[in-house]
């Protein structure tokens, strides 16, 4: 877990930076301007569900083939240059696909004037979002995802300064657009010219490599990993767009910001799954069954120790927190959808990598099959819960679809592998969480919300934490702060 460990770690301090950043923003700027917010989230949210049609199956192929191309003295076969020549094949369609139907969708959305006007901002939005996306998990591949990580957060120093703009009538909304645009264009630059540094950047396809056999193989993957992505995002993404289409820009700003708040929780996740997806590869490559399977359980209880840590500190100081920024008062109604998609989040950690354990292995067509489900299942809870619980019951959609996802997963990796993500310390770990939420309804309220938020955060970190590391319920976790610990004591020692 070495590697995992370092990139983890450096990739969660460059995301919790970034919601340092986000909530900043919401704070002082989002909450001045909820429609421009809104807009800018529904353009993102959509394009993320339209990058299925840039990506052409590449997505799923960049890290399953990377351990047959990979060969430094041969420029790694070229792969980087096919995985570029079939997502712009794949662009190449979209464009005309969108060229030829635009107006019609268009049309859809006449009574939300800002979506109306901005709506051809869409396809270079998806454009961008689905190389920078394919470049990304390239970069995986050489266990790299910390500058990745660092040029994605841009978007979080650009839209403030675009929503200010605005605020102060500087630019339009159509402006607010071009320049969440030219952000993406910068960090698709940027993304190049690391993977140069990295001596990776081999544009030049080598067909010859890949005999027929391989081409199948190859086609078949990305076949699926076009169903699977399109699937992955309208379970994962449908939400947002489905909350903008039928209540429009003001509630799709108020149900980001939830959004925003209950996704602290799932930071870890983006760094242990960015780093395990090329070691799960390879391990399948090796048939290596017991490196999968303790990747497998660590990565769970690791994952689900900081979730329910991130979890308790966000849902035990919630009413405080809103006490204090009275902006955010038009939150209160939505209160349970951080509530919702946290525990959402929190079971899909605890059900750890079993996505790429199926994903990576033979029987990778059970995803395609099951996020199709997931799919088709959170589309009709979206359009029976959202009508009638509004921002809430698409948060509660997103809860149910996720969890009977996440359990039929679970059970095929059981039965084909023989593999569960569960110990003892699982149920350790979920009793001391209860617990520790249970104690903080005894704490005395100082009648000031700040110091109420510093006495149950500060309850929490020892309490919640200090068991886990007495209990030694993760080795992963215990070894870390005992090397941060180590780490201070040097920087004092040198100090002196």
């Amino acid at each position: 877990m070495g590697v995992i460990k370092r990139q983890g770690i450096k990739n969660s301090v460059v995301n919790y930076a970034g919601v340092v950043l986000g909530m900043v923003n919401m704070v002082f700027i989002y909450t001045h301007s909820k429609e421009q917010y809104g807009m800018v989230q529904w353009f993102i949210s959509t394009s993320l569900l339209l990058m299925p049609f840039i990506l052409f199956g590449m997505n799923a192929v960049v890290i399953k083939f990377f351990p047959t191309f990979q060969d430094q003295e041969k420029k790694n076969n070229g792969f980087l240059g096919l995985l570029l020549v079939g997502a712009f094949l794949g662009l190449s369609l979209f464009i005309i696909g969108f060229l030829l139907l635009g107006d019609r969708f268009r049309a859809d959305f006449s009574d939300k004037p800002f979506i109306y006007a901005g709506f051809f901002c869409l396809v270079p939005l998806t454009c961008l979002r689905g190389l920078i996306e394919l470049l990304t998990q390239y970069i995986s591949n050489f266990h790299r995802i910390v500058i990745p990580g660092l040029l994605n957060q841009l978007i979080k120093i650009s839209l403030p300064i675009l929503i200010l703009l605005f605020v102060f009538e500087k630019i339009d909304s159509i402006q607010i657009m071009y320049g969440v645009i030219a952000n993406f264009v910068i960090v698709l630059i940027a993304l190049l010219y690391y993977i140069k540094k990295l001596g990776q950047l081999h544009l030049k396809p080598d067909f010859k490599f890949i005999k027929k056999p391989l081409w199948k193989e190859m086609g078949t993957f990305a076949s699926y990993g076009i169903l699977g992505l399109i699937g992955t995002q309208l379970a994962l993404r449908l939400d947002t767009n489905m909350v903008g289409n039928m209540m429009g820009e003001y509630s799709t700003g108020i149900y980001s910001m939830a959004l925003m708040i209950a996704g602290v929780i799932e930071i870890p996740t983006f760094a242990l799954m960015k780093i395990t997806a090329p070691i799960v590869s390879e391990a399948w490559k090796k048939q290596d069954m017991r490196k999968l399977e303790e990747l497998y359980q660590k990565t769970s209880i690791n994952l689900l120790v900081f979730g329910i840590f991130l979890f308790l500190g966000i849902w035990c100081c919630l009413d405080d927190l809103f006490s204090v920024l009275p902006k955010f008062d038009d939150l209160l109604p939505v209160k349970n959808v951080i509530l919702f998609i946290g525990l959402a989040k929190l079971f899909d950690m605890l059900t750890s990598i079993n996505n790429q354990v199926i994903g990576y292995s033979k029987y990778f067509r059970f995803n395609f099959y099951a996020i199709l489900a997931m799919a088709i299942f959170n589309v009709v809870t979206n359009l029976i819960f959202i009508p009638k619980y509004g921002e809430n019951g698409a948060a509660l959609a997103t809860l149910v679809s996720l969890s009977l996802y996440n359990l039929l997963k679970f059970g095929y990796v059981k039965y084909r592998f023989n593999m569960v993500p569960y110990s003892w310390n699982t149920l350790k770990i979920i009793l001391l969480g209860l617990m520790v939420y249970g104690l903080t309804f005894l704490l005395p309220s100082t009648n000031f919300a700040i110091f109420d938020i510093l006495l149950k955060s500060v309850f929490i970190t020892i309490v919640f934490g200090g068991s886990v590391l007495f209990l030694r319920i993760s080795e992963d976790v215990n070894d870390l702060v005992l090397q941060g610990w180590k780490n201070v004591l040097l920087i004092l020692k040198i100090r002196k």
